[in-house]
C-alpha cells in the first residue's frame, strides 16, 4: 500500500506542477497578488505532494516540512479566492502566513510526544475541512456578484471536498490504525480512499479554477481589443474635430480680416476719393487752357507732377488694402514694425480724424519680428477698432490712443493704451475669450482671434488696467527676430 500511495502522491506532484508551467506566463488575474496567491499555490501543493512521496526514503521528520507545505498551499488558495472579492490588507497577509506555522507546528509537537497517527490525521483532516469551508464562503460572495457557472461549479466542488473531510474524520474516529513509519504514507485502505477522493476533488478544483482564469483573461482580451477599436475610432474622430477646429478657425480669421477692414471702409472710401477727385479737378484744367490755347509749361508740369502724386498716394491705398486682404500667410515672413504702423496710421487717419482721437506711435528701436504683414495688422487694428468703438459709447474729452514699443530682453512689448471708458469689470478675466464683447453690436471675436494668432507666434497678449485714471491696456509680447 505504501508503493502504491508513493505513486499517487507523486502523480498529483506532477499534476499541480504542470498546471503551474501552463499558467505561469499569463497575467490571468486583474490584481499582481491574485497571481502570486495562484502561482504559490500550485507550486506549494506540488511540493508538499511530492515530500509526501519521498518521506518513506529520508525520514519521518519531513512529513512536518509537508504539511507545512500543503497547509500553506490551503491557505494561499483561500486568500486568491478573497482576493478575487476584496484588497488583501496587510494583516490578512500576515495572519496567512501565520495559520500553516501554528498547524504544521501543533502536528510536529503531537508526532514528538508520541502521538498516534489518528490524532495527527484527525487535526490536519479538521484544519483542512477549516479552510476549505472559508474557501466555500469566500466562492459564495463571489458567485452572489456574478452568477458565474465555473464559479458555481468550483463552489460545488470544494463542498464535496468539504464532505470527504467530515467523513474522513469519522472514519478516523472509529479506526485504529497500526503503521509502522507512523506517517500518511503508510496509511491503511480504509482512509486511504477518503484521503484520494480529497486529494482528486482538489486537483478537479485546481483545474476548473484555470478554466475560469482563462475565461476572465479571454473576457479582458474581448474587452481590450473593443477598447482598442474605440480608441481608433475616437482618435479618428478627434482628428476629424481638429481638422474642422483648424477650418473654422482660419474661416473665423478670414470674417474678422474682413470685418476689420470693412470697419474701415468708409476713411480708405474717402481718403481713395481725395487723390482721384483732385486728379479729376486736374484734367478738367489741363482740358481747359489747352481748349483755349493757353498752356503755360511750367504750370503744365506742375500740375502733371500733382497728378502722379495723387496716383501714387491711391496706389499705395490699394497696396495697403491688398495686404490686409490676403489670404497668404506665410510663417517665415519677418516684418519691421516701422512700416507696420505706417501703413496703419494711413490706414486709420480718417476714422480717428472723423471721431477726434489722436493716435500717438512711440517706437524706442526699428525691430523686426517674424510674423506676416496680414496677421500683424489684423491684430493692432482689431484693438484700435475696439478703442474707437469705446470711444462711441462715452463723452471722453482729448481722445488719445497711444502706442509704445520696446524691448524687454529678446521681445519686443507692444503696448496699445487709449484713455477711454476701459472695459467692463465683468469681462475683465475673459476678454479674450470667444464671443465675449464690451460693445451693443459685434460677435466678440476679435480679441479671441488676436490671441490666437499671438499665440501661433510664441507671443503673449494680455489686458493691464490704465494707471492712472480710466482706459484700456493691451501688452503685446512678440520675439524679435534676429537674422
Amino acid at each position: 500500500m505504501q508503493e502504491l500511495n508513493q505513486i499517487f502522491f507523486f502523480i498529483f506532484s506532477l499534476a499541480f506542477l504542470g498546471v503551474y508551467l501552463g499558467t505561469a506566463n499569463f497575467k490571468l488575474s486583474n490584481a499582481e497578488s491574485s497571481d502570486k496567491f495562484w502561482q504559490g499555490y500550485l507550486l506549494l501543493r506540488s511540493a508538499s505532494f511530492f515530500t509526501w512521496g519521498i518521506t518513506p526514503w529520508v525520514g519521518p521528520w519531513l512529513v512536518s516540512v509537508a504539511n507545512l507545505l500543503f497547509f500553506s498551499s490551503a491557505v494561499l488558495l483561500g486568500m486568491l479566492f478573497r482576493s478575487w472579492n476584496k484588497s488583501i490588507s496587510k494583516l490578512e497577509n500576515v495572519v496567512a502566513f501565520v495559520i500553516p506555522l501554528l498547524i504544521a507546528g501543533n502536528l510536529e509537537y503531537i508526532r514528538q510526544i508520541g502521538g498516534s497517527l489518528n490524532d495527527r490525521i484527525f487535526i490536519a483532516s479538521l484544519a483542512a475541512l477549516i479552510l476549505s469551508s472559508w474557501c466555500f464562503y469566500e466562492l459564495l460572495i463571489l458567485w452572489k456578484k456574478n452568477k458565474n457557472k465555473l464559479i458555481a461549479l468550483i463552489a460545488f466542488l470544494t463542498l464535496i471536498h468539504i464532505v470527504i473531510m467530515g467523513v474522513r474524520m469519522l472514519v478516523i474516529k472509529t479506526t485504529y490504525i497500526d503503521i509502522g513509519l507512523n506517517i500518511i504514507v503508510s496509511e491503511k485502505l480504509s482512509t486511504t480512499l477518503f484521503t484520494w477522493a480529497s486529494f482528486g476533488t482538489h486537483l478537479l478544483i485546481c483545474i476548473f479554477i484555470t478554466a475560469y482564469l482563462f475565461r476572465v483573461l479571454y473576457e479582458k482580451q474581448l474587452i481590450t481589443n473593443q477598447n482598442l477599436k474605440n480608441s481608433l475610432t475616437d482618435n479618428s474622430l478627434i482628428n476629424n474635430l481638429l481638422e474642422e477646429k483648424e477650418s473654422l478657425l482660419n474661416n473665423l480669421l478670414s470674417i474678422n480680416k474682413t470685418s476689420t477692414a470693412g470697419a474701415l471702409t468708409a476713411s480708405i472710401a474717402h481718403e481713395l476719393n481725395q487723390p482721384l477727385g483732385a486728379n479729376q479737378l486736374h484734367l478738367d484744367y489741363l482740358k481747359s487752357i489747352n481748349g483755349k490755347g493757353e498752356v503755360n509749361k511750367d504750370e503744365f508740369e506742375n500740375t502733371i507732377e500733382q497728378i502722379r502724386a495723387n496716383n501714387n498716394r491711391a496706389s499705395e491705398i490699394i497696396k495697403t488694402l491688398k495686404r490686409i486682404f490676403s489670404d497668404e500667410i506665410n510663417y517665415k515672413d519677418c516684418i519691421a514694425l516701422d512700416e507696420q504702423f505706417s501703413d496703419i496710421k494711413k490706414l486709420t487717419a480718417i476714422e480717428l480724424k472723423k471721431f477726434k482721437i489722436d493716435l500717438k506711435i512711440f517706437l524706442n528701436g526699428n525691430y523686426k519680428i517674424q510674423m506676416g504683414s496680414t496677421e500683424f495688422k489684423q491684430v493692432i487694428l482689431n484693438i484700435i477698432n475696439n478703442s474707437i468703438n469705446a470711444f462711441n459709447q462715452a463723452n471722453t474729452l482729448n481722445r488719445v490712443i497711444k502706442i509704445h514699443a520696446s524691448q524687454i530682453h529678446n521681445h519686443v512689448e507692444i503696448r496699445v493704451a487709449d484713455n477711454g471708458p476701459g472695459i467692463n469689470p465683468a469681462l475683465l478675466n475673459d476678454i479674450f475669450g470667444m464671443m465675449i464683447t464690451n460693445r451693443n453690436e459685434g460677435m466678440g471675436l476679435g480679441l479671441w482671434l488676436s490671441r490666437h494668432i499671438i499665440s501661433n507666434r510664441d507671443g503673449e497678449i494680455r489686458h493691464e488696467k490704465t494707471v492712472p485714471g480710466p482706459g484700456a491696456t493691451i501688452v503685446i509680447k512678440l520675439p524679435i527676430y534676429n537674422s
